[in-house]
This record gives structure tokens, C-alpha cells and sequence, in this order.
């Protein structure tokens, strides 16, 4: 817990855990002085604060900024009572300011009631009880953001003051927040997936009453609306009179209002084209090359893109027709192809036939021959024996 806030205490030691929890309430007024009252709640009854066990009064070192009204007084000038009795304390020059440093002892029979004043004004009174600015109802003081976005808070409208009191804002310390704030209106710029912490402090003109406003804030990244369907779907094409229907489907996980966006690009030129997830509308002969943009309300955007042609209607019976002489002259071809390649079959039939007819007739001539030759050779060697 950062040690230079108005309000906020810091215990040196910590106390320990099982003490319970502390809380702290700070105001200005009743003639100017600082009241600071602690409190300690207890887990149990009838027990005294203890460190390491064993049951004492804690000794504690406080620190405390000095109050906007006193921080021009000289050290000399300032006086600090706990409980209604004068107190040593130290002055420490801080970034935020100066801040005090008080010794003290922490005991569980009462609250501590810690007073800042100048001397002479122990006694300051003029009886005008001062009513320090409050929350309006319904009024949180936790909220949501993205990170990586500026964000904007009118504290204004936040606090309602009963005195009327012009209300003067400033922030007593932050972390991991960069801010600015004018009138009022706090400007603050968060990371990603960080968490944000800080005190604003509001300063009214009647009687220098201060209250203060704890604001934590819980920071995680935006995400960009999604994309999911486009019609036309890319390289449709139309006909020259027809109403083309554009639509696209468009998802924010993050649950945000989102506006679409849709250009066509044409010579390297972009020209506006929609601004609806859906719509219809007459288009020319030509090529389209749209863009859609889905933005939602915090600047996260993402992209889509689509294709799609216009044709005339002659163009469109010209390209029929041409279809039409497409088929036919595949056709013919097809049908030359299948002529030679059954030409080509027949012929190689028959003269497979061919060849099988003329082989048995030259094996009969051969054996027709040597049955001649037999009966010569017979009737040669018959001849002979008669001879003899």
C-alpha cells in the first residue's frame, strides 16, 4: 500500500492477520482539523492486540499526507494530537507532498482520533458543521474498462454535496493508470489486462471539507467484433437489372454495439458502398471488390472482403451459346475418337482371323507331300524286286 495518501494508513510492522481488519475513515472540518479515527475489528471478543502471540499494544509508525490547507505551514507552525494528546512527529518531503510520521500505539480499547493544526487553533470552532461531499445513490465506485483505450469519468455527476460547496477533484496516487484530470473530468489510459487502483480526493470551498473516493478498476483487452458469413459469396455472378443482396454476420464476443461499414475498391481507389449488416441495392456491369469493416463502439474493428461480377444480358446469352457450341464440338470429337479407335479394333480382328485360317492349310500340304513321297519310295522298291 503506497504510503502517500490522504487518508490511508500504513502500520510499521504490518499487523498480523488474525487481528482482523482495519479500517479508516478521514474528514476535514470542525475549524480546519484533520480527524483521522482507526478502528480495529477483532475475529473475537475480549481479545488484545498481539504480535507473535503474545498479547500487547502494538506499536506503530503512521504516515499521513499533511491536509491540502496546512501544507504551506512551517514545521513549527504544525501541531499533532492523538487522542487529545500532543504528539512528536516528523515531517518527510514527498513527489505527492509532504508527509508526517508519527509514532504511536495501537490499542483494541479505543480508536485512534489523529488532529493536523496550526498552533493557536486548538480551540477553532464557529459551530458550522460542514457536510462533506457523499456518492449519489445507485452510484459505484468499481468499474469495468478495456485496456488500451482512453477512458472518460465525470466525477461530477458522481457526488452529491448538501452544503452546494463547489467540489475541486485530484487524484492522490494511481497504479498502472495514466491520467488527467481537468474540471472534473478524469481522462485515464489503461493497459491490457492490468489492475488499476486509485484515490480521488474532493476538496469543497465551505470550510475546506475533504471526503474521499477509492476507485478501483479492472482492465482487460478489447476484442474486435468477428466476421463471419458475407453473401455475395466471393465470385458470384449477377446479371446487368438485378437487385444483388448484400448481408454479413457479425459477432462482438465481448457483447459491445458495432456498426458495419461496407467499400469497394476500384483503380486503386476505395468508395463507400454501405454502412448496414444488410441491404439491396442496384449495381452496374463490372467487377466488384468490396470491404467490410465491423468496428465496435471502443475502436476494435476486423475486416472481411467478397468478389463478384456483373454481366450483361447479351453477354449472358452470348456466353449460353457459345456453352451450347461447346457441347456440340465436344461431341464431335468425342464421337471421331471413338470411330478411329473401333476401326482400329475391327481391322486388328480380322487379321488376327486371318492369320489362324491359313495356318492349317499349308500343315495339310505337308502332310500331302510326304504321303506322295511314301508312295513313290513303295512302289519304287516293288519295281525292283520284280526286276530281280
Amino acid at each position: 500500500m503506497p504510503d502517500l495518501m490522504n487518508g490511508s494508513i500504513v502500520f510499521e510492522p504490518a499487523l498480523p492477520e488474525h487481528l482482523g481488519n482495519v479500517t479508516a475513515t478521514q474528514y476535514l472540518g470542525e475549524g480546519g482539523k484533520g480527524v483521522l479515527k482507526i478502528k480495529v475489528n477483532k475475529e473475537r471478543n475480549n481479545m488484545s492486540l498481539s504480535t507473535n502471540g503474545i498479547k500487547d499494544d502494538l506499536n506503530v509508525t503512521i504516515k499521513a499526507r499533511i491536509p491540502c490547507s496546512l501544507k504551506n505551514e512551517s514545521i513549527d507552525k504544525l501541531r499533532v494530537k492523538i487522542n487529545g494528546e500532543n504528539v512528536t512527529f516528523e515531517v518527510k518531503n514527498r513527489v505527492f507532498g509532504r508527509v508526517l510520521e508519527i509514532k504511536s500505539v495501537l490499542s483494541d480499547s479505543k480508536p485512534i482520533q489523529l488532529e493536523i493544526y496550526r498552533v493557536g487553533e486548538e480551540q477553532l470552532n464557529d459551530g458550522i458543521k460542514d457536510n462533506p461531499p457523499v456518492l449519489k445513490e445507485n452510484v459505484e465506485n468499481t468499474y469495468t474498462i478495456r485496456g488500451g483505450f482512453k477512458n472518460y469519468l465525470d466525477l461530477k455527476d458522481k457526488f452529491y454535496d448538501a452544503d452546494g460547496d463547489r467540489m475541486n477533484f485530484s487524484i492522490l496516487y494511481t497504479t498502472n493508470l495514466s491520467f488527467y484530470l481537468h474540471e472534473g473530468i478524469l481522462e485515464y489510459w489503461a493497459d491490457a489486462n492490468v489492475t488499476l487502483v486509485g484515490e480521488i480526493l474532493i476538496n469543497c470551498s465551505s470550510n475546506v471539507s475533504y471526503t474521499h473516493w477509492h476507485v478501483v478498476v479492472y482492465s482487460y483487452a478489447n476484442r474486435a467484433p468477428k466476421i463471419s458469413y458475407i453473401v455475395p459469396i466471393d465470385g458470384d455472378r449477377y446479371e446487368d437489372g438485378d437487385s444483388v443482396f448484400f448481408m454479413c454476420s457479425v459477432l462482438d464476443p465481448d457483447g459491445d454495439s458495432y456498426s458495419v461499414s461496407w467499400y469497394r475498391y476500384e483503380n486503386g481507389r476505395k468508395f463507400a458502398f454501405g454502412d448496414d449488416c444488410s441491404f439491396t441495392k442496384s449495381v452496374g456491369v463490372g467487377k466488384y471488390s468490396l470491404e467490410i469493416v465491423a468496428e465496435d463502439e471502443l475502436g476494435a474493428f476486423s475486416y472481411g472482403n467478397t468478389t463478384f461480377e456483373v454481366v450483361s444480358k447479351n453477354a449472358k446469352e452470348d456466353l449460353q451459346s457459345y456453352s451450347q457450341y461447346g457441347y456440340v464440338l465436344v461431341f464431335l470429337v468425342t464421337l471421331v475418337i471413338c470411330g478411329i479407335f473401333g476401326c482400329y479394333f475391327i481391322l486388328r480382328r480380322l487379321r488376327t482371323r486371318r492369320q489362324k485360317g491359313q495356318q492349317p492349310r499349308s500343315q495339310e500340304g505337308k502332310e500331302g507331300n510326304q504321303g506322295l513321297e511314301v508312295a513313290q519310295a513303295a512302289h519304287g522298291l516293288e519295281t525292283k524286286q520284280k526286276r530281280n
